[in-house]
């Protein structure tokens, strides 16, 4: 790509990181007033969920680089690992974090293990899919992975099935 271009996306992605680190740094200095307002529950997915974007920001960052954009791009589970950092990692914890920290609905005791089995189900993913990422640039193929990736899909959905088990809609007044 023509340099000046490569210049901007170097500097959003730089912008993009500053940005969410003075928001860390604004909720930091309000932390007191954040524990009151947010249940522990929604606030631990909150965390999660950050967590999972400050990698996903430094990993863009990082993918500013061409040589390692380079390799990133060309092995597929690193592309589908990054996919599923933002998708699940990122959206998915923070809409039940945020529906949990706001009350939206009722949370009945089997919401929580529901989602605890979902967010193992995705770092159990994640670092799967980095793995035979990781391997796939020293071309080692990692054998039998498809099943541990089965397997890991098949704890998301047990936890996205006791999901509904756990929570009913709140009564409007």
């Amino acid at each position: 790509i023509p340099m000046p271009v490569y210049w901007m996306v170097i500097g959003a992605a730089i912008a993009q990181l500053t940005g969410w680190l003075m928001l860390v740094k604004l909720m930091l200095q309000h932390k007191a007033a954040l524990k009151n307002e947010l249940p522990k529950k929604g606030r631990q997915l909150l965390l999660l969920s950050s967590f999972a974007l400050t990698l996903k920001l430094l990993l863009q960052l990082g993918s500013t680089h061409p040589a390692l954009s380079q390799l990133a791009v060309g092995v597929r589970p690193i592309v589908l690992g990054y996919l599923h950092l933002v998708l699940l990692g990122v959206i998915t914890i923070f809409l039940r974090g945020y529906i949990i920290s706001l009350n939206i609905l009722d949370v009945r005791k089997s919401f929580i293990p529901g989602i605890w089995i979902f967010v193992t189900g995705i770092i159990i993913n994640e670092i799967l899919l980095m793995l035979q990422g990781v391997m796939g640039l020293s071309y080692t193929v990692v054998p039998y992975m498809n099943e541990p990736l089965l397997a890991t899909a098949i704890i998301m959905f047990t936890g996205i099935l006791v999901f509904p088990l756990g929570s009913r809609n709140r009564k409007t007044p």
